[in-house]
């Protein structure tokens, strides 16, 4: 099984990662060009802008609500913006971020950002390697992905 998954990836060509790679990087920047616009603009008008709208914005207070539980010291993160009573639980997830921040001295909305910045590059890279599963040709790939990222 393995020996089948290396022939595999192997059959993805070094130019085809590149264009991977080229592709996750801008898709990272135009992810993050709103992050970094907002900041500059809010500072510039004497305004904080909290990004907390921006991409999945009924979630993003959670996140940070994790990141800001770990970096105060606890290890189970509890969902602070529900109304049913939940236990605490562990995230590793959450918890690598949180710590990260903590060991930097990162506010947590610059951790969340930096954390998923990280990872658009494994993301695009395995779907690329689940497109090139079903399509052999490497226009259909590459066709695919961008759809698949962009649409």
């Amino acid at each position: 099984m393995w020996s089948d998954l290396r022939v595999f990836l192997r059959s993805i060509t070094p130019t085809e990662w590149k264009r991977v790679f080229w592709c996750a990087l801008l898709l990272a920047g135009v992810t993050t060009f709103p992050v970094v616009y907002g900041y500059v603009i809010g500072a510039m008008r004497d305004m904080v802008w909290t990004g907390r709208q921006f991409l999945a914005p009924g979630d993003t207070a959670v996140y940070l609500s994790y990141i800001e539980q770990i970096k105060q010291g606890s290890w189970l993160v509890q969902d602070w913006y529900t109304t049913e009573q939940l236990p605490a639980t562990f995230n590793i997830f959450w918890l690598v971020v949180g710590l990260g921040a903590r060991i930097f001295s990162a506010p947590a909305l610059i951790a969340f950002h930096v954390a998923r910045i990280v990872l658009i590059f494994p993301l695009v890279a395995v779907v690329y390697i689940l497109i090139s599963w079903f399509f052999s040709q490497v226009r259909e790939r590459w066709c695919a992905l961008l759809l698949t990222l962009f649409g």
